[in-house]
């Protein structure tokens, strides 16, 4: 996203075009504001066994039967939970359902 945004700047200041430049200054401001809720996101999401961050950057070594999808495999990992509800984890190689955490029951006070 960020090579097409300085295209778009880079046509606008060539055709003195204001409204474009408007339009791109915009587009940087939403890049900058999702790569900070993909970095918020990210950070939290691991797998429930080993605990590897299974989405943002590890230098970890992977499991040997891990697979990529168009050469990444946090981006098989974001597939398989959005379409399948279910993730393997690169690190350990386990296979992990998604379900959402019960919320606690509300404390009863005591007199």
């Amino acid at each position: 996203m960020i090579p097409s945004i300085c295209g778009v700047i880079i046509y606008s200041v060539a055709k003195e075009d204001h409204e474009f430049m408007e339009v791109a200054l915009s587009c940087i401001g939403l890049t900058v504001i999702a790569i900070v809720i993909f970095g918020s996101v990210s950070s939290r999401a691991c797998c429930p066994i080993c605990h590897g961050k299974t989405v943002s950057y590890n230098a970890c070594a992977k499991h040997g039967s891990a697979r990529r999808f168009l050469g990444s495999y946090r981006l098989r990992v974001a597939f398989t939970v959005i379409f399948k509800k279910y993730f393997c984890c690169p690190y350990c190689g386990e296979h992990t359902a998604i379900q959402a955490r019960p919320r606690p029951l509300p404390r009863l006070k005591y007199r």
